[in-house]
């Protein structure tokens, strides 16, 4: 039988633009270990499945560099419109599945792989 959920549950999480998942609103206690973890990266962090940008929010407030990846251009520009401008220099923004993504060997600090929930 299907289950009907809500699209948004305030604080919590709301469904994706896409319509795939759902995107947490909140930080987890795994994701509390990974960014004390990326605490003083000297290299970039990437937010694979960012959603919304919550992770990406956290990281770059906290100095991190971030490459910020979804596969759907219009979670990415709300990642813009959230991250202020004193931010966005430390943001790169992708727009594409992320098992497409190539990065060179030890070229990260670490990788946040979708905080959230699909479907």
């Amino acid at each position: 039988m299907p289950v009907t959920l809500p699209t948004k549950i305030d604080g919590v999480m709301q469904t994706t633009r896409n319509q795939m998942g759902w995107s947490v609103e909140l930080i987890d206690p795994y994701t509390g270990i990974f960014l004390k973890r990326m605490h003083g990266a000297r290299q970039p962090v990437a937010d694979l499945g960012c959603g919304f940008g919550i992770v990406t929010e956290h990281l770059l407030a906290d100095g991190a560099t971030v490459i910020a990846n979804d596969i759907a251009s219009a979670h990415l520009e709300e990642v813009e419109r959230r991250i202020p401008e004193e931010q966005r220099a430390n943001l790169t923004l992708v727009a594409r599945d992320a098992t497409q993504l190539d990065f060179p060997t030890d070229s990260l600090a670490g990788i946040m792989a979708d905080a959230g929930f699909t479907s």
